[in-house]
């Protein structure tokens, strides 16, 4: 009888034992695992959420300077004639190298850029002068009535080195296309 209750509490003790093996694998170690994916997934989100929040802060600030570039590119707008005008440049530019005293001028367009909304004409200038005739040069574009860029800007001394510098310039010229024109070539295209 002794033997038949040792084997009972043998058997019971294995069938807790299975019973408490199988919870653990079973149901509390995928639990745990749900509960710190879980927690992961909550500190993600907060650190989400405190980003957005420091970003709407600065929402407002975001705002005033998207209204200053605006007004700054306003008058951008204003130096792109909605014409070529490439005489009235050439004549322009020719002017101002005059009056800096600039020698060996050269201006020469180079092929046109054409999209839809804005069209450039990339323009080769090149003349020979003194370092502070091209810089008064320079200055004297930043008033032009129209948009200028300045790609490129190569100085070199003259072989005999007597200040006399040989200035290259790649620059691009913008003029807005003719709508009326670009809307004809389209109903007859």
């Amino acid at each position: 009888m002794k033997l038949i209750q040792e084997r009972q509490q043998i058997m019971i003790f294995c069938i807790a034992s299975l019973l408490a093996v199988s919870f653990l694998m079973l149901r509390f170690f995928p639990l745990r695992k749900r509960i710190a994916s879980v927690e992961r997934d909550k500190a993600v989100q907060k650190a989400i959420i405190a980003k957005s929040q420091a970003q709407s802060q600065r929402l407002p600030q975001l705002e005033e300077q998207l209204t200053e570039l605006a007004k700054s590119v306003e008058k951008y707008g204003a130096n792109i004639p909605s014409h070529k005008g490439f005489g009235e440049f050439l004549q322009q530019m020719t002017e101002t190298m005059n009056k800096h005293n600039l020698t060996n001028q050269l201006i020469q367009p180079r092929k046109q850029i054409e999209s839809d909304n804005l069209n450039c004409i990339p323009v080769k200038i090149q003349c020979v002068g003194r370092l502070n005739q091209i810089f008064e040069f320079f200055k004297s574009l930043e008033v032009f009535e129209r948009l200028i860029r300045i790609e490129r800007v190569n100085l070199s001394n003259d072989k005999d080195f007597d200040g006399q510098l040989k200035m290259e310039t790649e620059a691009f010229i913008y003029y807005k296309p003719d709508t009326k024109q670009g809307q004809q070539e389209r109903l007859v295209g």
